[in-house]
């Protein structure tokens, strides 16, 4: 299974080879949201795309649960780092 990051110029042209790119199951785009065509596309050629900021947000729920902090089922809406805090998150 691949992953690739790419910015926003570049997705279509992921997107629209990705016939041609069996082992790309996820595209992570850098820049603004994933819009709905992009998500088709996608789910077209069975590769889940999804936007930077909502991997973090899953990487940092995903950190929480692993360290005790929160547990599985809980939900995250928004996350801060606060500098002096050795890196840890504060939710809101």
């Amino acid at each position: 299974m691949v992953t690739v990051v790419c910015d926003a110029t570049k997705i279509s042209v992921l997107l629209d080879q990705a016939s041609q790119c069996p082992t790309v199951k996820n595209i992570v785009k850098i820049g603004p949201p994933v819009s709905d065509e992009e998500k088709s596309k996608g789910d077209k050629f069975n590769v889940n795309v999804i936007n930077f900021s909502e991997l973090e947000v899953r990487l940092i729920h995903l950190y929480l649960i692993i360290n005790g902090l929160v547990d599985a089922g809980s939900e995250i809406n928004c996350c801060l780092f606060a500098k002096n805090t050795k890196n840890l998150p504060l939710m809101t």
